[in-house]
């Protein structure tokens, strides 16, 4: 999948990552952060570093378990 989440974006967790978790609800389901970088590494693996609005949070995120604010609400009602 191509990474879609680019330095400054508004992020969350996506739908599909809180539900394999089991972290649907909780802290994790309502941190929202601003990317503050993005590293590519080998193997396809893309990191961002989030400033979250939660210290519940991790600061570094595979891009693949994040999606734009503006699609939180859309991904969840996909992956119902």
């Amino acid at each position: 999948m191509k990474n879609t989440i680019k330095l400054n974006d508004a992020v969350a967790y996506s739908a599909k990552f809180l539900r394999n978790t089991g972290t649907q609800i909780g802290p994790l389901a309502r941190a929202r952060g601003t990317v503050t970088d993005v590293t590519e590494y080998g193997g396809g693996i893309t990191l961002a570093t989030v400033a979250w609005n939660t210290s519940d949070a991790p600061e570094q995120v595979n891009t693949g378990n994040l999606t734009p604010v503006k699609r939180v609400a859309i991904d969840s009602a996909l992956h119902t």
